[in-house]
């Protein structure tokens, strides 16, 4: 593999809060290419966050870890019991919180969810615990940036909040067509983003339930494993 030299984009966004307009959006044009060609390979990553994007030299993103990933045509890339619900809870799609696989359009959720960490310094939501923020995902509207203290241009601020339609065929169809607006978003009309207010989907305590128990059934089956294996190493 690749040897990149540099920090991830997580540490570059603890030392420097937020981003310019114009550096915030060149990374996010960065990472739809990047899923964009991800994508034609038939293979979604389901957990872009910044602690997974790498930032090298001359501003250059890498994005890493695929290790969820999810592989067009293959039955899984991941354990089986609970591969389907793993994500980061500031960057999970709802659709992979109610349990589903995800698409690519799960991916271009959490790339705007990154846009919108990059412009304001923080997650589009905020909770005391994993419970809250992910029910927020579902229940919540994208706290507009103005209420946040920043100033962001209508037709950025557009842009991430269609990445960020709780229902996938409500986002961008693909990477390419999200990196084409952010690549000429100055020409765009900021009322073609004026998208209507949708209504939330259901909490998820079920799903959350589902997904502990997954991790805790896996854990225990990686443990056996573990234990027996070392049995039989020490006996023969």
């Amino acid at each position: 593999m690749e040897y990149v030299e540099g920090e991830t984009l997580a540490a570059r966004l603890q030392r420097d809060t937020r981003f310019p307009v114009d550096l915030a959006v060149g990374f996010a044009i960065q990472l739809a290419e990047a899923l964009a060609y991800a994508h034609e390979h038939g293979v979604v990553h389901r957990d872009v966050k910044p602690g997974n994007v790498l930032v090298a030299g001359g501003n250059r993103l890498v994005i890493m870890d695929f290790g969820i990933a999810l592989l067009d045509g293959a039955r899984r890339l991941t354990f089986g019991l609970f591969g389907d619900r793993l994500g980061t809870p500031d960057y999970m799609s709802p659709e992979q919180i109610q349990g589903k696989r995800g698409d690519p359009r799960s991916d271009i959720y959490a790339l705007g969810a990154v846009l919108f960490e990059m412009l304001t310094g923080r997650a589009p939501w905020q909770g005391q615990d994993s419970m809250e923020v992910i029910n927020q995902h579902l229940t919540a509207p994208v706290p507009p940036m103005a209420d946040l203290g920043v100033e962001v241009p209508p037709a950025v601020e557009g842009i991430v909040r269609r990445c960020l339609r709780k229902r996938p065929d409500e986002r961008y169809a693909d990477a390419a067509s999200l990196r084409h607006d952010l690549e000429h978003w100055q020409e765009l009309e900021p009322a073609q983003f004026l998208l209507a207010e949708e209504p939330g989907l259901a909490p998820a305590e079920e799903h959350l339930l589902l997904l502990v128990a997954g991790i805790c059934f896996a854990f225990l089956a990686i443990s056996t494993l573990l234990v027996t294996a070392t049995y039989l190493v020490a006996h023969h």
